[in-house]
């Protein structure tokens, strides 16, 4: 059967995969406009701008232009530059370009490249003094519309999700694994019973087999850890440290019924955390519809 999918089946998946991607990558270039045009708008905040003049507070904004089309746009199809205009009482300071030709006044900052190619991009900072409303205008030949990506006005999902903040993020995640924890610890509740109810036969006062006893209460204990994905002590030292406890009460002289009993509790419940994990049930469902609601209200804000 092996040599059978190495050679026939896994063959054929490997051309079919290929094929499949060609003709994908034929669908996409299909899609993509003869000429198109992207601009993306980004934001932050800065101190200082690079030539070391003090603008407080001052604010960096983040432009991408990019030939998103599958023909190259030169300088003569540029019938009205694209220009990033800040309609309100900030000025610009300072503005750092990967295109020589680009320029600004006081508030606004325009492009004219020579030659934009397929997927080539201009990057452009833009230090100014006051968040201002932005707005970017431009005409270009054949171009239908330009594709204006403003994340100032308009985050982006991941930066909106983002703003919420890491603590919020870390207890959505925490209150999810704390529920399926604590379901997996109720649902097999029964398991460690068992392992409980051993104890009883520590009540009597008749004689215990001490070997026959460990041995069924290590495959009680064993059964429960295979059914539970985290339990902090293992099959193995459970058992080594319930039969210690055993020899060591014997030989000191004491009541080694109660030593074993209480060492079995210790390990099976405290150990595990057992008095608190279960909780989660209910504590990590309403955690989490709270944290869910803040991340919505984030998204949609």
């Amino acid at each position: 059967m092996i040599n059978f999918i190495a050679k026939r089946v896994w063959p054929a998946i490997v051309v079919i995969s290929t094929i499949g991607g060609a003709i994908a990558f034929f669908q996409w270039t299909m899609e993509r406009d003869e000429y198109a045009l992207e601009v993306r708008v980004l934001s932050g905040e800065l101190q200082f701008t690079p030539n070391g003049k003090k603008a407080n507070p001052a604010y960096l904004l983040k432009v991408l232009i990019k030939n998103s089309g599958r023909r190259g746009l030169p300088r003569d199809y540029i019938y009205k530059p694209v220009t990033i205009l800040l309609e309100g009482p900030g000025s610009v300071v300072d503005v750092s370009s990967s295109d020589p030709n680009t320029r600004h006044d006081q508030h606004s900052v325009s492009f004219l490249w020579d030659l934009l190619n397929p997927n080539d991009t201009i990057n452009t900072s833009v230090f100014y003094t006051a968040p201002d409303k932005i707005k970017v205008s431009g005409l270009i030949r054949d171009v239908e519309k330009i594709n204006c990506i403003n994340e100032v006005e308009n985050p982006s999902a991941k930066v909106r999700i983002l703003s919420i903040g890491l603590v919020w993020l870390l207890l959505l995640i925490y209150s999810m694994l704390a529920t399926i924890d604590a379901t997996f610890l109720v649902r097999h509740d029964v398991k460690l019973q068992r392992v409980f109810n051993m104890t009883r036969e520590l009540d009597s006062t008749g004689p215990i087999n001490k070997d026959e006893f460990v041995s069924r209460l290590g495959k009680l204990y064993e059964d429960y850890y295979n059914s539970v994905p985290v339990l902090f002590v293992k099959p193995k030292n459970f058992v080594s440290q319930v039969s210690d406890a055993w020899d060591s009460s014997v030989n000191e002289g004491g009541d080694y019924r109660k030593t074993v009993k209480d060492r079995i509790i210790s390990d099976a419940r405290y150990a595990n955390l057992y008095s608190i994990r279960p909780s989660n049930i209910v504590v990590g469902p309403l955690l989490f519809g709270f944290c869910f609601i803040r991340l919505v209200i984030a998204l949609i804000a």
